[in-house]
């Protein structure tokens, strides 16, 4: 869970100031600034009307800034991680993987349909294709 504060267009910012409120929610959990601030946030219970008319309700993210730069930004910011702990490179080893992807799925088992298709937006597709394409409601 993060806190971060969202103008009256529900432009997301990562520090308080010019009539911004603070929302705490965990969507952006594991993104970096940079992204965060190329995203919309709904919160849960508010509407939000598209300048094409469309109305986004609340709790949804979408970006506002191109999607692949975002993507890029966070991969970018991932990787240098993984080279500062010594890590790229290397492959987990499988039964990690496999146990990560049971342990997914177990969790998934859990949850309403509407939130099962939700957090798989946001995950990896098993072939290794990207997730689906935002907008999403979370």
């Amino acid at each position: 869970m993060r806190r971060i504060y969202i103008d009256k267009s529900y432009r997301c910012h990562t520090k308080s100031g010019g009539g911004r409120r603070a929302v705490d929610t965990s969507v952006f959990d594991g993104r970096v600034n940079e992204v965060i601030e190329g995203y919309c946030y709904i919160p849960v219970g508010e509407t939000f009307e598209l300048e094409n008319g469309e109305v986004m309700t609340g709790e949804c993210m979408f970006p506002f800034a191109e999607y692949s730069i975002l993507d890029n930004i966070q991969r970018t910011n991932e990787q240098e991680a993984l080279a500062l702990l010594g890590l790229i490179g290397t492959e987990p080893p499988l039964d990690m993987a496999l146990k990560l992807r049971q342990a997914v799925d177990a969790l998934m088992s859990t949850v309403d349909d509407e939130t099962a298709l939700s957090v798989s937006a946001l995950l990896p597709a098993r072939d290794g294709a990207a997730a689906s394409d935002v907008p999403m409601t979370v």
